[in-house]
């Protein structure tokens, strides 16, 4: 089942046209990837759906139009990790979590924050820490449990491996993947293609603003043009 359906969005930037026209599906309960090279339109559909961007086009959540008010969005259950991590410097890991709970009602916040120092045990033993001076890893992995703090029916992650060390990388898509297990929709934008099309179940491909190709993540990683063009191996 679709939780997410996006139809015929256009998004524009003035008189340039960004997006001409994307469609995608996300399932319930999968990892879905958008792959691309830089200035494809990844981040601006995204965008889009948050509500950041006005656009034209259908939107649909859990069966319903998408509110286009990006509060209303978040309290829908639609939550993005931006790109660049964007963390509250000057403030403790601790309270970063504590500002992803701002729309949950009614939940038990100190066990929540508790539920993310047992997924994320580095973030645990940095809970009085300035969120500013954490590694660029472990300020991605607080960007992703603040997200996570929010209770997300579908997290959607911009770029979570940029500027990271390939070691870390790795920790992160594995994060990914235990975020799916534990029953979260994910929509993953990402120009690591080979890793995101190795954890993900469904990716799209986005090339100067219009979804190119689409297949299961293992199709793709064989399909001899996106290997070409996304995995640096040259066509036989």
């Amino acid at each position: 089942m679709a939780l997410l359906e996006v139809k015929d969005l256009y998004v524009s930037y003035g008189y340039i046209e960004a997006l001409h026209g994307a469609s995608m599906n996300v399932e319930e309960g999968k990892i879905t990837a958008l792959i691309g090279s830089n200035g494809a339109g990844k981040t601006t559909l995204i965008n889009a759906i948050s509500g950041l961007l006005k656009s034209k086009g259908s939107i649909v959540f859990n069966g319903e139009p998408l509110p286009t008010s990006s509060n209303q969005i978040v309290k829908k259950g639609v939550i993005q990790v931006p790109e660049g991590r964007r963390i509250f410097a000057g403030l403790t890991v601790e309270e970063n979590l504590r500002l992803g709970a701002f729309s949950v009602k009614g939940g038990d916040v100190k066990a929540d924050i508790q539920r993310q120092y047992e997924i994320f045990p580095r973030l645990g033993e940095r809970k009085f820490q300035d969120a500013g001076t954490l590694s660029g890893g472990e300020q991605q992995m607080l960007a992703i449990s603040r997200a996570l703090m929010s209770r997300p029916k579908l997290l959607m992650l911009d770029e979570p491996s940029l500027g990271l060390a390939p070691i870390v990388v790795n920790d992160v898509f594995q994060i990914i993947r235990n975020i799916k297990e534990q029953g979260t929709t994910v929509l993953l934008v990402e120009q690591n293609a080979n890793k995101s099309l190795a954890i993900c179940d469904y990716c799209y491909v986005l090339e100067n603003g219009n979804i190119v190709k689409e297949g299961t993540g293992k199709d793709l990683l064989s399909d001899p043009d996106i290997s070409s063009a996304y995995l640096g191996k040259r066509k036989e």
